[in-house]
């Protein structure tokens, strides 16, 4: 018999994770928001046989092999050889601080949530997910890849994807889910910032961006997953600037972020509106949330809380530093959008479904 590769490997765990029922374990505990504390609740309440598949595959933490007898063992030795799943000095298995989420449809091997992550699965990550279409014949350029969800969605659809990510180690979790999907034919995976790694007469069908979009202030530490640039939107306008020379005659572009607001209008609205006007296209933004951005208001304290916990600013002074970049730009308030694109005439549309108080960041009720 042929030894496995890591990428079928995976592939043979899923398919086995699927049959045991923890995609519908996972369902169950609200996909559209994944919490690890939801996930810790649903193994306190899972069969016995599921707690140790939920143990290595959903908590990040080891659990005998014995307990695995679901899974294929060539399947766990091809893993353990390619370094996926580790071994403690008891031989309990574990995936080094990964986790593998049954979510829209597909498997998605990331980090478990954890504060400064690297390899970002989150809210935001669903929010694009769901808006994304496509259908097969369609070329697909997914940027800010990370381990690849945007990515998978669309070939699952599909789609022939191209995927641009700039770390590393998250290009490879992209390239090694596509294998475990069975879409590793429809996905090529690219190491690069942004267009550099896209060749000059590459034109796609579809674009689709989840870049990092926090508003954090140039002075201020942060995760490089989630630093948008004092009002969110630094990597955003780079991916604008180049949208014009990648999208093709038919092909829709489809973005998420944050930026700063006044509690009623995002504060970029005239230069989104100069953006269209001047590479005529057609652009609807969709704001979904408004969230106050003042002392004790909870997005300031926990960009403040992330920021201090990187252990290079205070608590007092990161939340000090981030008051005066927003008062300094008379925000109030951070909103939530998506950005819909078509090539067109240079229009601009504003959609504004927030609600008052908000509900969810990147859904309305």
């Amino acid at each position: 018999m042929l030894a496995l590769t890591s990428g079928t490997a995976l592939q043979s765990v899923c398919q086995s994770l699927e049959r045991a029922g923890l995609r519908d374990l996972f369902a169950c505990g609200d996909p559209l928001h994944p919490r690890y504390e939801r996930w810790l609740h649903a193994r306190a309440n899972a069969p016995e046989r599921l707690r140790p598949l939920v143990d290595v595959f959903l908590l990040g933490r080891a659990a005998p092999r014995a307990d695995l007898g679901a899974l294929r063992a060539d399947a766990l030795d091809a893993l353990l050889q390619s370094g996926v799943l580790k071994a403690t000095d008891g031989g309990a298995l574990h995936l080094g601080g990964l986790c593998l989420l049954p979510t829209l449809g597909v498997w998605l091997l990331c980090q478990v949530p954890q504060p400064g992550p690297t390899l970002y699965y989150g809210d935001d990550s669903v929010g694009l997910a769901w808006r994304l279409s496509a259908k097969p014949g369609d070329r697909a350029l997914d940027l800010c890849a990370g381990p690849g969800i945007q990515a998978l969605r669309l070939a699952a659809m599909g789609a022939e994807v191209v995927a641009v990510e700039i770390n590393p180690v998250a290009a490879s979790l992209a390239q090694l889910n596509a294998a475990a999907n069975g879409l590793g034919e429809r996905i090529s995976v690219r190491i690069g910032s942004l267009y550099q790694a896209v060749g000059a007469r590459e034109r796609f069908d579809l674009v689709s961006a989840n870049p990092p979009l926090l508003p954090v202030p140039d002075n201020v530490p942060y995760p490089f997953v989630g630093h948008g640039g004092p009002d969110g939107l630094s990597i955003t306008r780079r991916i604008l600037d180049g949208l014009p020379g990648v999208l093709s005659e038919r092909g829709v572009a489809r973005l998420l972020g944050t930026t700063l607001s006044d509690g009623y209008l995002p504060l970029c609205l005239e230069e989104m509106e100069t953006w269209a006007r001047t590479h005529a296209m057609d652009m609807i933004m969709f704001v979904t949330s408004h969230f106050g951005l003042a002392a004790g208001d909870a997005y300031l304290e926990g960009l403040a809380q992330t920021s201090a916990a990187t252990g290079r600013i205070s608590l007092d002074e990161a939340r000090a530093r981030y008051l005066a970049c927003f008062a300094a730009r008379g925000a109030s308030h951070m909103c939530a959008y998506f950005f819909h694109i078509v090539p067109g005439r240079g229009s601009f549309d504003l959609a504004d479904l927030a609600e008052e108080p908000p509900r969810d960041i990147w859904f309305a009720h």
